[in-house]
């Protein structure tokens, strides 16, 4: 790994941390989803984006074994 590399890991890291800070609520949802395992293999996630304007931005995705590996390894980022 190169040395680039790791510092873009490291600013992610940091990153996410900010984002459960500024976010808590978001974070406790997270936090209860895992806990209570409902992301699994096929499980859907729907997001919902409005825009200042309100426009409104959908999508939808089933989750796959690969989709869960990654969200593992962005957990992993924020553990002390």
């Amino acid at each position: 790994m190169h040395l680039s590399q790791i510092k873009v890991l490291q600013k992610l890291r940091s990153s996410l941390k900010t984002f459960h800070i500024t976010h808590p609520k978001f974070h406790l949802f997270l936090q209860t989803i895992l806990k209570e395992k409902a992301l699994q293999d096929s499980s859907i996630v729907k997001i919902n984006v409005t825009s200042p304007d309100g426009k409104e931005y959908i999508c939808k995705m089933k989750l796959n074994e690969n989709d869960l590996d990654l969200l593992q390894c962005l957990e992993e980022l924020t553990k002390e």
